[in-house]
This record gives structure tokens, sequence and C-alpha cells, in this order.
């Protein structure tokens, strides 16, 4: 044999070698195909589904495909189904909770109304117990009035009312009028005591308003109104420097004249000079 022939023979073993390595190839894959359709038309038949598989790849090749995209169009369908059936659960829930809040106010109504029905139920009964007894008082007074006239019993009873009025606000006139009867009484008793006594209250304070230096005597801003009376001798600061002295010769309600006692004072009397006794 030549060598061509040899050659051609060699590619020709070769291609048959390939040819039965492919077939076998696809002949394996088909087997694990088969099974696989197979194990799922098992697993259909064995799925508690409301449709029965009862087909067989092998008579129609588009099985399990047509019977699984079937489920699949019923299963979605189910679950929209599902998805307005929940929507519609839930609807219908919170209807039934507002009914329920409406309930519960209706009830709380009913309660608060049957309260106040007892209550106004009781204020009757003690209405007319009043009324009973405002009855029983009516028909007591008219048994003492013994026939005279109500209307000329009750214009008699108001003049006394109002005669005993101006009797009260006279009398409160009067003790007002004695209380500053007795103040003032008071009150001139004390400057009185100042007065012999050539005092002054220990707290009195008072400032120089005016001065004349020609007659040598100074205008006080206090008088009679803080207890100061005539021939009382003050001393004079300015600031916290004692100055002087003066001494009151003439007081009335508000103020006093001042004379200057020289032999106390070296310094210039001012006004705004606070005058201590």
């Amino acid at each position: 044999m030549s060598n061509l022939g040899k050659f051609m023979l060699g590619i020709a073993i070769a291609a048959s070698l390939g040819s039965a390595v492919f077939g076998f190839l696809i002949a394996t894959k088909k087997s694990e195909y088969s099974k696989q359709l197979a194990s799922a038309e098992v697993a259909l038949k064995a799925a508690p589904a409301p449709i029965t598989y009862t087909a067989n790849y092998k008579l129609n090749q588009r099985e399990p495909a047509e019977t699984i995209n079937k489920y699949n169009k019923e299963i979605k369908s189910t679950q929209e189904n599902l998805i307005s059936t929940k929507k519609q659960l839930d609807e219908k829930e919170t209807a039934l909770t507002a009914s329920q809040v409406k309930v519960s106010q209706l009830t709380e109504s009913e309660t608060r109304a049957k309260d106040e029905a007892q209550k106004a139920k009781a204020d009757l009964e003690a209405a007319n117990t009043a009324s009973a007894a405002v009855n029983e008082k009516l028909k007591a007074i008219e048994a003492s009035l013994q026939g005279q006239d109500p209307g000329q019993l009750i214009a008699d009873l108001s003049k006394i009312k109002e005669d005993l009025k101006i009797n009260q606000d006279q009398l409160k006139t009067s003790e007002f009028e004695n209380k500053t009867l007795v103040s003032e009484v008071q009150r001139l008793r004390q400057l009185e005591e100042n007065r012999d006594q050539k005092k002054a209250p220990p707290d009195l304070t008072a400032k120089v308003v005016a001065i004349n230096k020609p007659w040598n005597f100074v205008v006080l801003d206090a008088g009679t109104d803080k207890q100061l009376v005539e021939g009382i001798e003050l001393m004079v600061y300015r600031g916290n420097q004692f100055i002087g002295k003066v001494r009151t010769v003439n007081v009335d309600n508000k103020t006093a004249v001042a004379d200057v006692l020289s032999d106390w004072t070296k310094v210039q009397i001012q006004v705004g000079d606070r005058v201590l006794f």
C-alpha cells in the first residue's frame, strides 16, 4: 500500500473514531436530558396541584414545559386574586375598625346620657322636696299672719330695713368721725408733749428749702405732720458733716420756720442741707 493510501486510511479511521466519540457524547447528553425531563414529570405528577399532570414528554416534546407554563399562569392568576382578596380584606378590616370605634362612641354617649338622666331625675326629686318644704313654710307663715295683709307687712318690713340701713350708715359715719377725732386728739397730745419736753421724733428728717440771710432764718419742709413743734433745736448736716443748729419758731402743717443758731453755725447753711433731731 502506498503512502497516500495509508494516509487516507488513517484519516478515515480517525474520522470514524471522532464520529463514534461524538455520537457517544450526544447519546450521553440525551440520556441526561431524558432523565431530567422524567424527574420533572415525576415531580409534577407528585405535586398537590389543582390540575393533575398526566402528560408524557416522550409522546409530546412540548411537555412538561407546556404544563409548567400553564401552572405558572394559574399561579400568577391565583397570586393576583390573593392580592385583590387581601386588599378587600384590608378594606373590610378598616371599615370594621371604624364601625367598632363608632359603636364605642355610641356606647359612651349612651352611658353619659343615662348618667345625665339619672342626675336630672335626682335634681327633680330634690327640687320637689324643696318645693314641698317651701309650701309648708308658706302655710305656716299664712297661719302666723292671722288674716293680716301680707303686702302691708312686706311694706312695713321694707321700711324697717331702710331705716335700719340709714341708722347703720349713720353709725358708720359716727364711728369714722370718732376715729378721726381720736386720732386728731392723739396727734395734738403728742405735739403738746413734744412742746413740753422740747423734743421731736427720733426719726425726724427734713431739708432746708429756703434761706433768709438778712433775718438769719431758714424754712424746712417738715411741720406738725411729722410731729415737729416750736422751740425744738435741730442739727444741720451737709452730707455726713455737721455744720450747725437751728431752732423752730413757727410751725404749720407742712413747713417750719427756724432761726439759725449763730453760736453753733460756722458754715453758711444752704438749700438742700439735711436737718435731724
